[in-house]
């Protein structure tokens, strides 16, 4: 048995970003990001390309990889190679449509204490990236990087704490929460689910994405999707509200975090 922690609620988490060192940061200064509609896992510009101007759209299940943690390159048919990482069969946290696998993020259950970001090298740049992230919390965050002048370059971080101070403040709050997929449905109730999309403005690509999870809380994902060009954004686009403007946590923030985890109780996994 593995622990993960609470989501915390709007309030919990406002009142940690408020007493943290916070870089003040909107939910995208270079990247559009967009929420699905609840219980869709597929990217909409991946079911269909020609409705957005979609164009060399490829998705990855991770379903034909064996379950496990990976020492070695992960390979991504047309999308790219992952350095290292851990790949879980279906459960209540992960695995779209009940089935198949997932990829994770989490040094706790894959027993590998280094298990902390995984990084995802794209065979090309792009200008768009979407998956169905599951079982999110606060912990999880993705960094975009590109070429500027040859040289690798962050071009954003975005923290998934964006996405659960947006959904506290949706009319539909409660549909994002809890599995649901197949047999899973319903279960891991505290945690939301929901396709994210990434879109990077004219002139901007990236080529290159770390995904990190720095406590043992699992960054799990799924149906990973790439596309070279669009014209059309799916999804809702996220706004950040202009009174509680979510930063991205620097050190001491995510020290803070730790202390009041222990207040806080886990689940039990």
């Amino acid at each position: 048995m593995y622990l993960k922690k609470n989501v915390f609620n709007g309030a919990v988490l406002a009142s940690i970003l408020a007493t943290s060192a916070v870089i003040s940061h909107p939910v995208s200064a270079q990247l559009t990001v967009a929420i699905e509609a609840p219980g869709q896992e597929q990217s909409a510009l991946y079911l269909s390309p020609s409705t957005y101007g979609a164009t060399n759209v490829y998705q990855a299940d991770f379903n034909s990889i064996s379950a496990g943690y990976h020492t070695g390159p992960i390979t991504l048919a047309n999308i790219g190679t992952i350095n290292s990482g851990f790949i879980q069969t279906a459960n209540e946290y992960g695995g779209a449509g009940g089935t198949g696998n997932y990829f994770d993020v989490d040094k706790d259950t894959s027993g590998v204490s280094t298990d902390t970001s995984s990084t995802l090298t794209l065979n090309s740049s792009e200008s768009y990236f979407g998956m169905w992230w599951s079982a999110g919390d606060s912990y999880n965050s993705l960094t975009f990087y590109g070429l500027v002048n040859g040289v690798e370059t962050p071009i954003e971080t975005f923290s998934t704490a964006n996405v659960i101070s947006y959904l506290q403040n949706t009319a539909n709050t409660s549909a994002y929460y809890g599995n649901p997929s197949g047999q899973f449905q319903g279960q891991d109730s505290g945690e939301p689910f929901a396709y994210l999309n990434f879109y990077a403005p004219q002139g901007i690509t990236f080529n290159e994405i770390v995904f990190s999870d720095p406590g043992n809380t699992g960054f799990e994902s799924d149906n990973w999707t790439v596309a070279s060009s669009y014209t059309a954004i799916a999804g809702t686009v996220l706004t950040p509200e202009p009174s509680n403007t979510v930063g991205l946590l620097v050190i001491a923030g995510l020290g803070l975090i730790s202390q009041i985890k222990r207040v806080f109780p886990v689940k039990p996994r």
